[in-house]
């Protein structure tokens, strides 16, 4: 998520120092695979930890490490962070989102007619994009050029 909030202009260091980040202990949390493969690369509008008990913790963790690394933040997500603030304050859970899609960003090498959010694995010359799924309206940046066709 943080490639697509801004940290693709960034140069390896800054981009090894974040990956790496021990300054922040919610920066970088063990967790079952499981979980982080569910989590992927979703913001907090499109996903929110299982256990109830950790979402305001975690919201808080996310908006805070975006801030800090300076990572933009849209519309979706502050309203995501807003409204979970909101919840935490009066010592309500955060319902998790029920239809969990990655977070997008716009694209100029976008079919005017992708559908936004759907997804695909396999780019048009049959490589994998990156290591995860991405949206047919969007590009790829690994390989450089690869975009997914729509489905």
């Amino acid at each position: 998520h943080a490639h697509a909030a801004g940290a693709a202009s960034w140069d390896v260091e800054r981009r090894r120092d974040f990956a790496n980040d021990l300054g922040d202990p919610d920066h970088l949390v063990a967790v079952v695979a499981a979980a982080n493969r569910s989590k992927g690369a979703r913001s907090v509008e499109t996903w929110l930890p299982e256990e109830p008990g950790f979402r305001c913790e975690y919201v808080a963790a996310w908006h805070r490490i975006m801030q800090r690394w300076g990572l933009a933040e849209g519309d979706a997500e502050r309203a995501a962070v807003e409204d979970a603030r909101r919840r935490c304050a009066a010592n309500d859970v955060p319902e998790r989102p029920s239809k969990a899609k990655p977070t997008l960003r716009p694209s100029v090498d976008a079919p005017d007619d992708a559908d936004p959010g759907a997804c695909c694995r396999v780019c048009k010359a049959g490589k994998a994009c990156g290591d995860g799924c991405i949206a047919a309206d969007r590009t790829c940046h690994k390989p450089a050029g690869c975009a997914c066709p729509r489905p």
